[in-house]
C-alpha cells in the first residue's frame, strides 16, 4: 500500500486516502480523561486545561510519571497493576477505554511514537497481562485482553496508531 502525502493530494483528486483514527473522544462516553491527555495536559501546562483537570481528575503528575518511567523500562506490569487499582468500577458508567488503549496511548504520547515498536509493546502487554492475579482479573473488562491476532494484521494493513 503507497502512502500519499495529504498535501499533494488535490481535493478533486481520484485518490482515496485512509486514515485510521485510533481513538475517537466522543466515541466514548468514560467519564475520565484518557490517559495521555492528561499527560499533555500536565505535561503542557495549559492554564484552561490544568483548571479543568483539577476539578474532574484523580490521577497526579506523579501517577502518570511513574507509569511511564515503568513503560520506559519495559515494564507494562506495574502500569497495568496501578490502574487496575486506582478504578472504581461503577455499574451506572462503565469503564469504555481498555487497559491495552490507555497504556499503549500513554506510551506513544509520552515516549514518542518514534520510540515505541508495539509489537514489542504487545509481547510486554500480554506478558503482564498474564501475571495479573486472580483479583485483578476480576477489575478487568473482555477488552483488556491482549489484542488478538486479527487485530495486530489488521494493524499491520491499516497502519499504526495516529493520535
Amino acid at each position: 500500500m503507497r502512502e500519499i502525502p495529504r498535501i499533494s493530494v488535490p481535493e478533486d483528486s481520484k485518490h482515496v486516502l485512509i486514515q485510521v483514527l485510533w481513538d475517537n473522544l466522543k466515541l466514548h462516553q468514560d467519564p475520565r480523561q484518557p490517559l495521555y491527555i492528561l499527560w499533555n495536559t500536565l505535561t503542557q501546562e495549559h492554564p484552561l486545561a490544568l483548571a479543568q483537570y483539577k476539578q474532574e481528575e484523580t490521577y497526579n503528575q506523579e501517577f502518570l510519571q511513574g507509569l511511564v518511567r515503568s513503560i520506559k523500562s519495559n515494564n507494562v506490569y506495574v502500569p497495568m497493576s496501578q490502574i487496575l487499582e486506582s478504578l472504581q468500577p461503577s455499574p451506572k458508567s462503565p469503564r469504555q477505554r481498555s487497559l491495552y488503549r490507555e497504556i499503549l496511548f500513554l506510551s506513544l504520547v509520552a515516549l514518542g511514537r518514534e520510540n515505541i515498536d508495539i509489537d514489542v509493546f504487545d509481547r510486554e502487554y500480554k506478558a503482564a497481562y498474564d501475571r495479573l492475579t486472580p483479583e485483578q482479573v476480576k477489575c478487568t473488562q473482555i477488552c483488556d485482553c491482549p489484542p488478538s491476532t486479527g487485530v495486530t494484521e489488521c494493524r499491520k494493513t491499516f497502519g499504526h496508531p495516529f493520535l
